[in-house]
């Protein structure tokens, strides 16, 4: 369960700066001014492929991701049966 839930939380962060930097994309061709217009351009292609650089590298982590939540919940679990009311 808690796998599932850092995945998506992970999915909704990545969703959002792809959002950031396609919206940045679109918005930029209506700055005004020639000297102005590059400088979104390039800060909203970093944002998407920052994005893209988290999202293969949560690929390619998969694995220990895992098994990193699988600990955490044995934790939590051995916590709340220690500490019941």
């Amino acid at each position: 369960m808690l796998y599932e839930t850092v995945w998506l939380v992970f999915a909704l962060m990545i969703t959002i700066i792809l959002s950031i930097g396609l919206l940045g994309l679109f918005l930029s061709s209506s700055i005004p001014g020639l000297k102005l217009r590059p400088l979104p351009i390039i800060i909203s292609v970093l944002i998407i492929l920052t994005a893209i650089y988290f999202s293969f590298h949560w690929t390619i982590e998969k694995r220990k991701i895992q098994t990193w939540t699988q600990e955490a919940e044995q934790v939590i679990k051995k916590y709340l049966e220690t500490h019941k009311k």
